[in-house]
């Protein structure tokens, strides 16, 4: 939809929380460490498969797209730190009912996939504990699962190289890739989303695999690559209670801005970074104008007032009558309904991802 030549902002759908479904798998089998990508001596592994499998694709309607695998196995360098620091996590949650940052460091690891071809692949990767709440960890059979945030460091898989692995109760499991699969038959930018069964240092955990909102995403839809932004929430929410200030506490909304999602656009030349500059004073511009923001209603349960105002320009709504991103966003999630909770979750603010296009 073309607004104005100062520019204007993309709605993204966010994975949402809609209705009241949960699954997990919890089984255990022996650690068995997949070998580096560099030196590979077990025979699941032969050397003639390359570190990763680049050429693995599957047929669609209407083009070939890269292949999803059927199987990831993830395996730490430092098991038991990985252990002891998700232990620690786990029990930090009776104090501060959120993981903290200080158990959200990266740890080397090898992850394998394999393929409904029988095919398996391996690559380096960096993962690190995933989420706000203490949902995103469960005890299980063989200790502590949790949701995972995951970057590959050589190939991809499906096209991804940087991605979420969530415990399917965070996202209320088939409703998550319900949803997602639904904004994309409507035209509305969504993650690549699907279930995978994972093995992580030999426990049997069945996840939503999900793909974070970065560049490569716009480039999987045909997108120019542009500035992402999404809510800061350093300050100012339920999980970061235990260390505001009281100051931060008593104005929470005061403190709800954006911020860039991908860095690395700014670092691209003066050009982007203008961009960048101008699309992330726009938005929180908005979110400034919009001080009752996480307090509009409907029907009593919570929505984002920055999406509902229909005087903030920087969305293109004011002079133009047309059915938008904005308008197709919410309809959709208001007709699908609130998360079981009394909250939309994909209509907060914080949850909320935009694209800047300044061409627009």
């Amino acid at each position: 939809v073309r607004t104005r030549a100062t520019g204007s902002l993309l709605i993204l759908l966010l994975a949402l929380q809609v209705l009241n479904s949960h699954e997990s798998h919890n089984e255990t089998e022996s650690a068995g460490p997949p070998d580096s990508p560099a030196v590979v001596n077990d025979a699941r592994f032969p050397e003639a498969i390359p570190p990763f499998c680049p050429d693995l694709e599957r047929n669609t309607d209407t083009e070939l797209t890269p292949a999803v695998p059927v199987h990831l196995e993830i395996v730490v360098d430092d098991q038991r730190s990985w252990a002891a620091n998700a232990f620690q996590a786990y029990l930090g949650l009776g104090e501060t009912e959120a993981i903290t940052d200080q158990f959200k460091g990266n740890y080397g690891t090898t992850i394998a996939s394999t393929y409904a071809d029988g095919r398996r692949c391996t690559d380096r990767a960096q993962i690190r504990l995933q989420g706000d709440w203490g949902d995103h960890l469960r005890s299980g059979p063989s200790g502590i699962e949790a949701s995972l945030d995951v970057q590959l460091e050589l190939g991809h898989i499906a096209g991804i190289t940087h991605f979420k692995l969530f415990l399917p109760e965070t996202r209320n499991g088939n409703n998550e890739i319900f949803v997602t699969t639904l904004a994309s038959e409507v035209g509305l930018l969504a993650p690549e989303t699907f279930f995978i069964d994972t093995t992580v240092n030999g426990a049997k955990v069945r996840y939503i695999f999900q793909e974070k909102f970065r560049n490569e995403l716009l480039h999987n839809n045909q997108i120019p690559e542009s500035p992402i932004f999404q809510g800061d929430e350093r300050f100012g929410h339920g999980w970061t209670w235990y260390k505001d200030t009281e100051e931060v506490r008593s104005n929470q909304s005061l403190f709800w801005m954006s911020r860039l999602s991908n860095p690395h656009y700014a670092e691209l030349g003066p050009t982007a970074r203008a961009i960048a500059e101008e699309g992330l004073s726009r938005l929180n511009q908005a979110y400034a104008q919009d001080t009752g923001q996480n307090t509009s209603r409907v029907g009593g349960d919570l929505i984002s007032g920055i999406l509902s105002n229909t005087e903030l320009s920087v969305f293109g709504r004011s002079d133009s009558d047309t059915i938008n991103e904005v308008t197709r966003y919410s309809a959709l999630l208001l007709a699908i309904g609130d998360d079981g909770t009394g909250f939309f979750h994909g209509l907060a603010s914080h949850n909320q991802r935009f694209v800047y296009d300044p061409w627009l």
